[in-house]
C-alpha cells in the first residue's frame, strides 16, 4: 500500500513539473526534437535528470512528512483493577492537598448570628427541627445503651449461676473424706473382688457408702473401680477411684490421694 502511494506521488510530481506555464511554448513535435531525447521548455533549455530526481526526492520527503490521522479510540470500559488504581491515586492526591480549614467565627459573631436566626421565621424553624432531631437521637442512643447494659448484666448473672450450679468440687465434703479414709481397706478389698471390664452393682459395696456417696454409676476396668458421683458435658466425670495398683494410674485422669489406694478423680 505504501509503495502504491509513493508511485502515485511520483507520477503527480512529474505531471506537475512537465505542465507548461501560461505563455510558454508547446513542446516541439518535430522529428528532430524527438530524436534528441529532451523536452522543450521555455527559452529552449532542456530539463535535466538531476532536476527530475530532485523533484522526486522532494515528493518523497513530502510524503514522509505527511501526518497520518490516528485511528479513533474505542470506548472500552476500564477494568476493575484500573478503577481501583485510579481511586487510590485520587486518595493520595487528596492527602497531598488537604482542604483549607474553615474560618472559625468569634464568640461575638456566633451570638449575633444566633439571634439573627432566631429573629428569622424560616431559620428559627430549621433550628427547632435540628434541635428536635438531636434530642430524639440522644434519647434513642441512651435507651439503646441502657438496654445493652441490662442484657449484659443479665447474661453475666445467668452465666455465673450456671457455673455455680454445674461446678463440681474435686474433693468431696470433709466428713466424706474422713469416712473414705477410715474405710479404705474394706473399699480396696471390695474393688479387688470385682473383675475388670464389667458393670458393677452397688451391692458389692457397703450400704452406708452407697447412702453417703450416692453414686450415679459404678464400673471398673483394668486400672480399678470408678464410683461416679457426677457425669455431665459441662464439668465432665467426677467421683471416687479405687485403684488395683497405686503405681499404675489410668491416662487422662486427674486424681488426688485420700488414703491407701482410694483416690478422688476427675475425667474430662
Amino acid at each position: 500500500m505504501i509503495r502504491a502511494r509513493i508511485t502515485k506521488r511520483f507520477k503527480m510530481s512529474e505531471q506537475k513539473n512537465n505542465q507548461p506555464e501560461s505563455g510558454e511554448f508547446k513542446q516541439d513535435a518535430s522529428p528532430s526534437a524527438e530524436g534528441t531525447g529532451s523536452r522543450a521548455v521555455p527559452g529552449g533549455v532542456p530539463q535535466s535528470k538531476p532536476k527530475t530526481a530532485w523533484a522526486k526526492l522532494k515528493a518523497f520527503l513530502a510524503y514522509l512528512d505527511e501526518e497520518v490521522p490516528a485511528p479513533p479510540e474505542k470506548d472500552v470500559p476500564d477494568s476493575k483493577l484500573k478503577q481501583r488504581w485510579t481511586e487510590f491515586n485520587a486518595f493520595l492526591d487528596s492527602l497531598e492537598d488537604p482542604p483549607e480549614p474553615e474560618q472559625q467565627k468569634t464568640t461575638e459573631e456566633t451570638v449575633c448570628d444566633f439571634f439573627r436566626r432566631c429573629g428569622d421565621g424560616n431559620e428559627r424553624a430549621k433550628m427547632l427541627k435540628a434541635g428536635g432531631d438531636f434530642c430524639w437521637n440522644a434519647v434513642f442512643i441512651a435507651v439503646l445503651l441502657v438496654f445493652l447494659f441490662a442484657v449484659t448484666m443479665l447474661g453475666t448473672i445467668w452465666t455465673l449461676d450456671y457455673v455455680r450450679e454445674h461446678r463440681v468440687s474435686f474433693y468431696p465434703a470433709r466428713d466424706m473424706v474422713e469416712y473414705l479414709a477410715a474405710a479404705h481397706e474394706s473399699l480396696e478389698a471390695a474393688a479387688d473382688a470385682v473383675p475388670a471390664g464389667k458393670e458393677i452393682s452397688s451391692d458389692q459395696f457397703e450400704a452406708e457408702l452407697i447412702e453417703k456417696l450416692k453414686p450415679v454409676k459404678i464400673y471398673g476396668d483394668e486400672y480399678g473401680v470408678y464410683l461416679t458421683t457426677s457425669d455431665g458435658w459441662y464439668a465432665g466425670e467426677h467421683g471416687i477411684f479405687i485403684a488395683r495398683d497405686a503405681e499404675k494410674m489410668p491416662p487422662k485422669l486427674s486424681w488426688g490421694l485420700i488414703r491407701g489406694r482410694v483416690f478422688t478423680y476427675a475425667l474430662e
